[in-house]
């Protein structure tokens, strides 16, 4: 089967679960989801971005993902139709769109190469946890979409390259604080093969300087005057929720260390397999989305995790994984094509089968 009709069909099926799911919760959404309903609410209501009418407070960590959840709401009030539904479908969207954007990201880091894209397709539709919290009007999705796109510009080519990412990178750091740090390993990254003169494999167009130079900037410019605007509008540097959940100095390490466990342990510890990709770390893609995942996962340890079940924090991170463990099942099948023309098909398609049902099975 053709990549494209592989990921459409893995879209779909996110997409349908996705809503299924929705529709089995009676329609209900996650209680973080409904706060930044409430902002982008008042919002189109001409209230401005609070939760209470003039008080400036600013109690979400998702500033574009609140802009988007204020166009469903614009869309569902034109259309008479249920705002809650609204951002839920939008959020499912961008779940399915994601694996769009995996297809895309794998054809080059893979070269055409069909069972590795399969793979990493298939954990992300077999994940259970991805497609639940995909319709959850949360901004998970909407953070891996800018990440994933932002990878995806800077391994191709063409003269508005460098713009494109610029501002996909300065999307992604206004959907939330925290994913700069994917802004800056991509950025390193890039600068890092720049500096040496060297073009990773799965990179259409070498690197120079003066371009990745060009997209930080303009990355930085436009995050700056949001940045500036936010400050003005709600006077702290920082969300209202970093001072009440992190800014107390209680050590959550210990929950965190426990959350990040228990994602790996109820995935079967297969999610540790992808960490295999790190023998291929000529690729780009590799680098990043290894790197990305390691320190995000530091972060979530960190700050204390969460108490929901399925690892919401974690959802920006099944595409990345997914990735990787193609990348590993890549490298497997060059082990196995040393077994003999007659074997190596059967032990490649096995072990592709073993990780998705496994991973289909645990989450």
């Amino acid at each position: 089967m053709p990549i494209d009709a592989l990921a459409g069909a893995a879209a779909l099926a996110v997409l349908a679960i996705s809503q299924f799911g929705f529709r089995q919760n009676f329609r209900n959404i996650c209680d973080d989801a409904l706060i930044s309903l409430r902002y982008a609410q008042q919002w189109v209501a001409g209230n401005g971005l609070v939760f209470n009418t003039g008080e400036r407070v600013e109690g979400y960590t998702n500033f574009l993902w609140t802009v988007v959840l204020g166009g469903t709401t614009a869309l569902s009030q034109a259309l008479d139709a249920d705002p809650i539904q609204a951002a839920s479908l939008a959020s499912s969207l961008f779940g399915a769109a994601n694996l769009g954007l995996v297809a895309a990201i794998g054809r080059r880091l893979f070269g055409g190469a069909v069972l590795p894209v399969a793979v990493s397709l298939g954990v992300c539709a077999a994940d259970n946890a991805y497609a639940m919290w995909s319709f959850q009007g949360l901004e998970g999705p909407f953070v891996a979409f800018w990440a994933l796109l932002s990878l995806w510009i800077a391994m191709g080519d063409g003269p508005r390259r460098t713009g494109a990412l610029g501002l996909s990178l300065a999307a992604l750091w206004m959907t939330r604080p925290d994913a700069g740090l994917f802004v800056v390993l991509l950025l390193g990254f890039l600068a890092l093969d720049a500096w040496r003169g060297r073009r990773s494999p799965d990179v259409a167009a070498q690197p120079n300087v003066s371009s990745i130079a060009i997209a930080g900037g303009l990355c930085l410019v436009v995050y700056a005057l949001y940045f500036l605007w936010r400050f003005h509008y709600y006077g702290f540097l920082l969300p209202n929720t970093f001072y009440v959940k992190v800014g107390g100095g209680v050590d959550g390490w210990a929950r965190g260390g426990e959350y990040v466990w228990s994602f790996v342990t109820e995935r079967a510890g297969l999610p540790l397999l992808a960490f295999l990709a790190l023998l291929r770390v000529d690729r780009l893609a590799v680098r990043v989305l290894g790197a990305w995942v390691l320190l995000h996962a530091l972060y979530v340890a960190s700050v204390g995790g969460d108490f929901y079940a399925g690892h919401r924090f974690f959802i920006p991170l099944i595409p990345p994984l997914a990735l990787l463990l193609g990348v590993a099942v890549e490298r497997l099948q060059r082990v196995a094509d040393r077994l003999g023309e007659s074997v190596a098909p059967a032990v490649s398609v096995g072990v592709a089968t073993f990780l998705v049902l496994g991973w289909a099975g645990a989450s």
